[in-house]
């Protein structure tokens, strides 16, 4: 019987050579992109065996010339004296499954490679964040929908792509190739969410696994996700006393503006089961469903609601005006009205014009590093690290974005006294963070961006 050379070739591509080969009992270790071992075929103390993946071809460095390589069929063929037509038949009606051994190694790698990305999505997300900041554009956007509250906005993490991930990435492939495989990058090189204000997915130890964008200019596609199942929530810390389940994220953040406890979904079909186990804690003490005004959300917000009812979750639905949704009410009638409708006045007081037109208003946070701290108030980041000299402390910027200055006006002096008082120090500062002023270092570039590291 002749056998067709393409169903040859497509044999030898699809075995699973280094499975086959530890099947006959030679044992493999992987060294870079081969596996390696004692050969089978002769008198071997050092392993001189070794299988290439990318090829699927075997070679042995100490048998005769003309007979130390070959394919899966050859293997087969020299390993059991068949013929040719045997090896053939006996691969193609074989179940090709990878060994425990080939299948234990490649389930490390995966899992070094998810580490891998999860860490570099996480860098990605601290960049964005850092581009909205130099954005005015996006704060407009905000601002537009009735979004000021720069704390809330730093609560939801915020950040923007203006497409220029590339030019502080390393020209490194495997990072390009994670970038890809995220689906942070498209096929093509381009970034999924330019020209997008976007919002990190956390899971629950509050690590990035999932990215949501909003176009600024409306288009086609108006809200973009990473590709593949969605992860992570947003707001998670929103999950306690009355909490109002909106449909989208600038709706939840709308809310949280004016400080009343919301959580969004992913439109009226993302309701997942990470929300139900985040709304099933008893810090909730009743669920208000209040997707927009339509058929759909109509529609999306009874079988959520329904969903909650059956996990013994207090829940009611809010029924929004036609052709409304939170966001749109809050612009057209108030956060007053729409807290009558929800059902409950807001749990704190509205934002005061005061923090709505000046940044500088808005409280500030502190974050403690390995090498000082970063300090974050509306706009303006100080990221500052310490040298201690006795009998006071010495603190230099190593990125300062705060100061209005030209790069080239270094030795800038900003007293203790002009920065804000930050939670959690109270009303002092801790002794060890006592400084008594800061310098912009003459190393600095005022607004220059950090190099997104490898992992």
């Amino acid at each position: 019987m002749r056998i067709e050379p393409e169903a040859i070739d497509k044999l030898k591509r699809e075995v699973d050579l280094v499975a086959l080969v530890q099947a006959h009992g030679v044992s493999l270790k992987k060294r870079g992109q081969s596996w390696v071992g004692v050969c089978p075929f002769h008198d071997d103390n050092t392993p001189s065996f070794t299988v290439n993946l990318r090829t699927n071809l075997y070679h042995c460095f100490g048998c005769p010339q003309g007979d130390n390589g070959g394919n899966a069929i050859s293997f087969l063929m020299k390993k059991k004296g068949l013929s040719f037509p045997q090896a053939f038949e006996e691969l193609t009606s074989a179940k090709r499954r990878p060994s425990k051994e080939s299948q234990k190694q490649k389930t490390v790698e995966d899992q070094r490679a998810k580490n891998r990305r999860q860490k570099l999505l996480g860098r990605v997300v601290n960049y964005y964040r850092r581009c909205f900041d130099e954005k005015p554009a996006t704060r407009e956007y905000l601002a537009a929908r009735g979004i000021h509250d720069n704390a809330a906005i730093e609560a939801y993490g915020a950040g923007y792509c203006d497409g220029s991930l590339l030019t502080i990435a390393p020209d490194d492939p495997e990072v390009l190739g994670d970038l890809k495989a995220l689906g942070v990058l498209t096929e093509s090189g381009r970034e999924l969410f330019s020209g997008c204000v976007v919002f990190p997915l956390l899971d629950e130890t509050k690590t990035p696994v999932g990215l949501y964008g909003r176009r600024l200019q409306d288009g086609e596609v108006n809200h973009l996700y990473l590709p593949g199942p969605r992860r992570g929530l947003v707001n998670r810390s929103g999950a306690a006393g009355k909490v109002v389940l909106c449909e989208s994220i600038l709706d939840a953040l709308t809310l949280s503006c004016h400080g009343i406890q919301s959580i969004p979904c992913y439109g009226v079909d993302g309701f997942s089961d990470e929300h139900v186990s985040l709304l099933n804690r008893k810090q909730v003490t009743e669920v208000i469903v209040a997707f927009d005004g339509d058929e759909a959300g109509r529609r999306g917000s009874d079988a959520v609601a329904r969903q909650l009812r059956e996990g013994n979750i207090a829940t009611r639905v809010c029924d929004l005006p036609d052709g409304q949704d939170i966001n749109s009410l809050v612009v057209k009638d108030g956060i007053d009205k729409v807290s009558e409708i929800l059902g409950f006045k807001p749990i704190a007081t509205k934002p005061s014009e005061a923090t709505q037109s000046s940044p500088e208003a808005t409280v500030a946070t502190y974050e403690q590093t390995s090498y000082g701290f970063v300090l974050r108030r509306a706009n303006r980041i100080y990221e500052v690290k310490a040298s201690i000299s006795s009998p006071r402390i010495t603190w230099r910027t190593s990125r300062q974005r705060a100061i209005r200055r030209s790069p080239s006006r270094t030795g800038a002096v900003i007293s203790e006294s002009s920065l804000p008082t930050c939670k959690p120090w109270g009303s002092k500062p801790p002794t060890t963070y006592a400084a008594s002023m800061l310098r912009i270092s003459s190393t600095c570039s005022v607004g220059s961006r950090p190099r997104l590291a490898c992992p």
